[in-house]
């Protein structure tokens, strides 16, 4: 069987826009959406001098923000157990990060009700190079974060629990992220620890234009921390 190929970047084309955390950069976004290298991923996993571009994907609507627990059938062991707010994987060889995002997004985690056209934005970057922390996954990886929101009524249709390789969880206010933060991994806990993330989700706004029923909805979740369904 031919050995697996991802797409990667060498981190001296991209150190200068690098930086710990979340951050933003057009310029580092250029170089994602057109890069077109790869190597055999397993070689890619224990070479910090490649980065490997990931899609992360924050799933947001008035409720708050979709959260999925890793679990052990989750290809990446050094995350199982913890939660997680960012969905997406890898960039297959042949594809562009374009279209493993849609891959990602719309066949494999998330699967959305016909007709939903959810607002899809790149909020940002989130990198930590640190060998000490999640078991020094992260030190090869880069995450794109995108922002997705999407109306109440479509969020509380049960997204599809993608062959048990996720638990999902259900959505989390504002409050709730930060309270436990320490049960998520690192890419997460940025996020959740970053004002200026947390303020490009727009939760307030997004509940703000809600209807009256939807409102009173978001008040439950709010009030018992559950999952909602409908």
């Amino acid at each position: 069987m031919k050995p697996e190929s991802i797409l990667v970047i060498p981190r001296s084309h991209i150190n200068c826009f690098l930086k710990e955390g979340f951050f933003q950069s057009p310029a580092l976004q250029k170089e994602v959406l057109n890069a077109r290298f790869y190597i055999e991923r397993d070689f890619a996993e224990i070479n910090p001098a490649f980065k490997q571009p990931i899609g992360y994907s924050v799933i947001a609507c008035p409720i708050g923000v979709l959260v999925y627990e890793r679990v052990p059938k989750e290809g990446e062991k050094r995350l199982h157990g913890k939660l997680s707010i960012g969905f997406g994987g890898h960039v297959d060889d042949p594809e562009t990060y374009a279209q493993a995002h849609q891959r990602e997004i719309y066949r494999e985690e998330i699967i959305w009700p016909e007709g939903l056209t959810a607002e899809d934005n790149i909020a940002g970057f989130v990198n930590i190079d640190d060998p000490e922390i999640d078991g020094g996954v992260h030190a090869v990886h880069l995450g794109m974060v995108h922002v997705i929101r999407i109306p109440l009524p479509y969020a509380l249709q049960c997204p599809k629990e993608e062959a048990g390789k996720i638990r999902i969880v259900g959505y989390l206010d504002p409050e709730t992220l930060s309270a436990r933060v320490g049960e998520f991994e690192a890419w997460s806990q940025t996020l959740i620890n970053s004002p200026e993330f947390m303020a490009e989700l727009c939760i307030e706004a997004l509940r703000e234009g809600a209807s009256e029923r939807e409102q009173f909805i978001c008040s439950i979740a709010k009030a018992t921390g559950l999952p909602v369904e409908v």
